[in-house]
């Protein structure tokens, strides 16, 4: 897989953690800024979070709208949306976010993430 598939396919796989971790490299680290401050997370950690979320709503879904790959580095900007288990027919936009990440032997290996939420 390219850089950029390997990215796509990360972000497609964001509703089953056994499937996200098949992409992290397993000494990944993320550097995040959000709306809840700056966070820094290894893999064991993202997966944790993510775990997390997941638990929360109906159902979730990323669409990728921009993606750029130079060499082992992938940008890339997206659209989080999210189903509330109380109206899970009713899609709401949660977050958008860019991100650039760094592969290193076909899975994501350092990360960059600045995210905004939608209120």
């Amino acid at each position: 897989m390219t850089p950029k598939e390997i990215v796509t396919a990360y972000y497609n796989s964001l509703t089953d953690l056994a499937e996200i971790e098949r992409y992290l490299h397993p000494q990944m680290h993320v550097e995040w800024s959000g709306d809840r401050g700056y966070l820094e997370l290894t893999a064991d950690e993202l997966v944790a979070m993510l775990g997390q979320f997941l638990g929360r709503y109906a159902s979730t879904r990323f669409e990728i709208t921009h993606i750029i790959e130079e060499g082992q580095r992938v940008s890339v900007r997206y659209n989080h949306y999210v189903c509330m288990p109380e109206e899970p027919e009713v899609e709401l936009l949660y977050s958008a976010g860019i991100a650039f990440w760094r592969i290193k032997d076909e899975k994501l290996y350092m990360g960059y993430v600045s995210s905004y939420m939608y209120k």
